[in-house]
């Protein structure tokens, strides 16, 4: 299996993995419910990866819901305002010991590029993206800066990179304007029983 891997990992690509874990009408609902869900996501995000038999298929998916859960207990700590653990370290290291990382200098047009891919018949080769995103996040982002959505029907997870560090949601455009349509709607019952009284 090989993965082609982007010019820049994502710092946050490994929260956005987190998150593929949801709450709908009260019930947890993972998105990521078999291999061809876990290529798809992948390919949402740009990551090449070849096609697998259906055995290496169902390997790599066990394994990537693993790494989400480990991932998901470091997304909790930061977002309870702890640190990242020697766990979360683990469980990209175990990813990275079954991922090795090729490089190749390639010409175009009288310019070179290196080329990043991982190689292998491990189920880390598919989830090095994922892990990497992981170690670059440890080395360049501040983990005071994960947030838990606001919303207690939501599990999601957000990096908090706005100016005054106010951001309460997971999403506006989900959980952020059913918190300002419930508002108004309790706002225009209060209104509706004060002219009553």
């Amino acid at each position: 299996m090989a993965v082609m891997l982007s010019e820049r990992t994502e710092p946050t690509l490994w929260l956005d993995f987190v998150n593929t874990e949801v709450m709908e009408d009260g019930e947890r609902v993972d998105q990521l419910p078999d291999p061809a869900a876990l290529w798809r996501w992948f390919s949402e995000y740009e990551v090449v990866l070849e096609a697998a038999s259906a055995g290496r298929a169902a390997a790599v998916h066990r394994a990537a819901l693993g790494l989400r859960a480990a991932l998901r207990v470091q997304a909790e700590r930061m977002a309870g305002g702890k640190g990242p653990s020697a766990a979360g370290a683990d469980a990209v290291n175990a990813v990275f010991a079954e991922a090795p990382l090729v490089l190749r200098v390639e010409g175009r047009r009288g310019r070179y590029d290196t080329m990043r891919s991982v190689v292998g018949e491990h189920a880390g080769a598919a989830l090095f993206p994922v892990a990497d995103s992981f170690r670059v996040f440890l080395e360049t982002a501040d983990p005071d800066l994960i947030g838990r959505c606001r919303n207690p029907a939501c599990i999601r997870f957000f990096y908090d990179a706005t100016k005054n560090r106010s951001r309460r949601w997971c999403s506006m455009e989900t959980c952020g304007n059913r918190a300002k349509g419930a508002a108004y709607y309790r706002r225009k019952q209060r209104r509706r029983r004060g002219r009553r009284e």
